[in-house]
């Protein structure tokens, strides 16, 4: 596989983790990430716009401290065509778009304690002046990538999926998640390699050949605020609570849907979010199985 080298624009975080030991601005700002396979083992390289620092003696649990770093790293990989998942990781709050399902994703953090399906934590996390290096076994990565979607979270000690919620800032000396989140409004991602990250939105990933897949779609026959049906669909392929992403006529997406229950050939659904949307044109639904 060709080395994957992408560089992100400086002073683009969107969300702001209060100041504290260790924590400056600048910490959670990715400028570049690489990931490409070396001496049998795939190495990644997050470089940030401050220096990468350990916090150390970070309670984990009542009889538990940690040494750890910020910065918790996930890489969505779609190496296979029209199947994986369109959910994030616990606690990140997002998912993708159906038609860029990922079925691979590799987590560089310093706490791992996910079980999830498709999930390689990193053998080793270090640091090295502004850069997160991380190292993933030879088979983390089981194909050509055909795209890709990297997020930065904050670690948490204790949190969902280990990571830092939005919230109430609150004081953040002690990296207690109870008195310290993220200030802002969305999902927990403080910086991406993505175009763009807003509230109830599924996060594109980014494409070798700078084009989206093209999938074909079941056209949306009725739509009242955060209700829409679409039709035709199989009966037997399609069941009560189902996800589908809502897209429009370009082909943008624009939220996801959730199947409320099929009568005959059409789909009634209802948005996830807080919001309607609008100019929904047609919608495609997850692979089986998928919630």
């Amino acid at each position: 596989m060709v080395p994957l080298d992408f560089a992100d624009a400086t002073g683009d975080v969107r969300l702001e983790h209060p100041l504290a030991p260790g924590i400056g601005p600048g910490t959670f700002d990715l400028e570049r990430l690489t990931l490409a396979k070396v001496s049998g083992l795939w190495r990644l390289e997050a470089t940030f716009a401050a220096p990468v620092t350990s916090l150390d003696d970070v309670r984990a649990a009542r009889d538990r401290l940690v040494t750890m770093l910020p910065q918790t790293i996930d890489v969505y990989l779609d190496t296979v065509p029209d199947a994986g998942h369109i959910a994030a990781l616990p606690g990140r709050g997002f998912r993708v778009p159906a038609g860029e399902a990922w079925d691979r994703v590799l987590v560089a953090s310093s706490i791992q304690d996910l079980n999830e399906d498709d999930v390689v934590h990193a053998l080793r996390v270090t640091a090295s002046g502004r850069r997160l290096i991380a190292t993933f076994p030879g088979d983390a990565v089981p194909g050509t990538v055909r795209g890709m979607l990297a997020v930065v979270l904050a670690t948490s000690p204790t949190g969902e999926g280990r990571v830092r919620a939005v919230g109430h800032a609150g004081d953040c000396r002690v990296w207690d998640d109870d008195r310290c989140r993220l200030e802002g409004d969305g999902p927990p991602v403080l910086d991406a390699l993505a175009l763009d990250v807003r509230v109830d939105r599924p996060l594109s990933l980014t494409y070798a050949t700078g084009a989206r897949p093209k999938v074909s779609g079941t056209p949306v026959v009725f739509q009242r605020g955060t209700l829409l049906s679409a039709a035709p669909v199989l009966p037997s392929e399609i069941a009560k609570g189902r996800l589908a992403t809502v897209l429009d006529a370009a082909g943008e997406a624009l939220g996801t849907a959730i199947v409320l229950n099929v009568v005959g050939d059409t789909a009634a659904m209802e948005v996830v979010g807080k919001s309607p949307i609008e100019g929904a044109h047609t919608v495609v639904f997850a692979a089986a199985g998928e919630r």
